[in-house]
Formats: C-alpha cells, sequence, structure tokens
C-alpha cells in the first residue's frame, strides 16, 4: 500500500471493514519511491514500484546477490497475490513485464516458497495474469447482455448520482 493512503487515512485501502478493524492511525516516515536505496549497512536494496497487486506495492532488488523481495507481487512457481481492490490486472502485468532486467537469481516472496527461477516464475504469473484478464473481459462482457447486469447496475448508479446533485429538483 502507498504511503499517500496511509497519510490520507484511507480505510478501504486498509481493509478496515473486511477485517472488523478499526482504523489505526499509522505515521509516514520515509516514502520510497522508484528508485530510492535502502542501505542496511551490510545491503543495499533498490526499490522497485511494482503495482498490480496493490497500487503502491514495491519490490527490493539487492543488486549484489542478485536477490529480489517480492511481498505479494510474484511467487515461486508464478503464484501471484491477487488483485486487490486498489490493485489493476493490466498495472500488474507491465509490473512484470519491466522485472528481467534485474537478472534475478533469487525470489524472496513474502509467502511460501524461494525461487532461483525467477524469470520462469515472471513467465507463468504473466500468463496467469492475462488469463484473468480475458476471463474478467468474458465475465462483464456476459453481464452486459444480461437483464440484471452490468448495465442494470450502472444505470441505477447514474440515477442515484443523478437525484443526489443539487439541481435534480430544478427540472
Amino acid at each position: 500500500m502507498s504511503a499517500e493512503k496511509l497519510a490520507l487515512k484511507d480505510e478501504f485501502a486498509q481493509y478496515n471493514q473486511v477485517f472488523a478493524a478499526a482504523f489505526a492511525h499509522v505515521q509516514v516516515d520515509v516514502c520510497l519511491e522508484h528508485g530510492s536505496i535502502i542501505d542496511t549497512g551490510s545491503h543495499q536494496l533498490e526499490v522497485i514500484y511494482t503495482p498490480g497487486h496493490c497500487s503502491g506495492a514495491i519490490c527490493l532488488y539487492e543488486h549484489r546477490t542478485r536477490a529480489m523481495f517480492t511481498a505479494d507481487v510474484i511467487m515461486a512457481n508464478g503464484v501471484v497475490g491477487g488483485v486487490v481492490a486498489t490493485g489493476n490486472i493490466r498495472d500488474f502485468i507491465g509490473s512484470f513485464r519491466r522485472l528481467p532486467p534485474w537478472h534475478i537469481d533469487l525470489l524472496l516472496p513474502g509467502h511460501g516458497a524461494t525461487s532461483t527461477e525467477a524469470l520462469r516464475c515472471i513467465d507463468i504469473g504473466i500468463a496467469r495474469l492475462e488469463t484473468l484478464l480475458r476471463e474478467t473481459r468474458e465475465v462483464f462482457s456476459a453481464m452486459t447482455g444480461a437483464d440484471h447486469g452490468y448495465a442494470s447496475i450502472i444505470r441505477s448508479l447514474e440515477g442515484l448520482n443523478a437525484a443526489s446533485r443539487p439541481d435534480a429538483d430544478a427540472g
């Protein structure tokens, strides 16, 4: 999640209601930008902006060991961390396509096994995300043609928004 969403107290992005949790104020001390370096003394980690799983997702790359910490972005065997509410499938695919130039020898995900086959994992992940994108399009296409599908939902939202405009009564 991005520091900006934390600073703005974005409860939607933090899933407070999903987990029935109260919003906890978070103080953002450091904003990590793409290309920033985190120096731990024994390691230098480059911040790689990788939106998709969520809008503020990052990976951390250690050049000397060629290891990449990927959190929920990509896992062993091409498992992807899903697309959460602030994420985007196309952004996810774009992020994956930008990873190979970092010459990753060791993939260190936030969950599950590590991998020494990062390029294979990335290729499998791209294929999975492209399938998800295609299937999502098919679902929305089917819903658009249904009597009570997507188009009906959009029409009801348009009506709701029209009713809430100040000039709605002036007609």
